[in-house]
């Protein structure tokens, strides 16, 4: 077991993924948290439960509200403050992965560190993974990606303003980094498929309020998106994909 770690996601209709969300992080953290959206009907948090999560309940709007999942998180981490080492908090298609994991934490926690360096990898596969085990050992292939490289994983004494998306923040406090020779990696798991893909997609922007619509937030959702994480620059990249785990 590393040095003391808490890992924590938000979920909602996240059925083929929370087991294995559940897995990874269960296995260098001594407690996992899933939030599970009210509006979820798919058995996510019967899955969670199963896995050994512990489930509690996100009472939110029903809609997809990227401001109020940063002000949650941001309010809800901080629960960990002199219990734990390390918080983890990622999507349910994030896996926080370092090939020894446990004890590169326990030499950065020994360091000092209280900010891991992260390097951002999106994976890629034909189809969703099944079965037992890591999901990290059947989908391996994928290729760097620096907006991945989220603010994940910290000191839960350190303050943190994502901003929305989480793909950014701020951090403040005793920030002490790493050189970044042996980096952890955040590895996102969203084209599974250019089929669950789009199906997602289309969960997710029937979900979005008019307020994040209006800034734009998810716009790579939206029905007949282009650029950046849309579905044609995902295509555009599965020669690019090495196996990166």
């Amino acid at each position: 077991m590393a040095d003391r770690a808490w890992a924590y996601c938000l979920a909602f209709n996240e059925a083929p993924l929370i087991a294995y969300w559940v897995r990874a992080h269960l296995a260098f953290c001594e407690r996992v948290i899933v939030y599970v959206d009210t509006e979820t009907d798919d058995g996510t948090a019967d899955i969670a439960r199963a896995e050994g999560a512990e489930v509690r309940t996100y009472f939110g709007s029903g809609y997809l509200d990227d401001l109020a999942f940063v002000a949650f998180a941001q309010e809800h981490y901080r629960e960990a403050r002199g219990e734990a080492d390390w918080v983890v908090w990622t999507d349910a298609d994030e896996i926080v992965y370092h090939p020894r994991l446990p004890e590169r934490l326990a030499e950065l926690h020994a360091a000092g560190v209280t900010y891991p360096t992260i390097k951002g990898y999106s994976m890629m596969a034909d189809t969703l993974p099944s079965g037992p085990g890591q999901i990290y050992d059947q989908v391996r292939r994928g290729f760097e990606a620096p907006a991945y490289a989220k603010v994940c994983i910290f000191d839960p004494m350190l303050e943190v303003a994502w901003a929305a998306g989480k793909h950014t923040a701020e951090v403040s406090g005793h920030v002490q980094r790493d050189d970044g020779s042996d980096s952890l990696r955040l590895l996102h798991y969203r084209w599974l498929g250019e089929q669950y893909f789009k199906a997602r997609n289309e969960r997710n922007y029937a979900r979005l309020d008019s307020v994040n619509r209006t800034r734009e937030h998810g716009k790579e959702t939206y029905p007949g998106a282009i650029g950046e994480y849309s579905a044609a620059w995902y295509v555009g990249r599965i020669e690019l994909a090495r196996e990166c785990v």
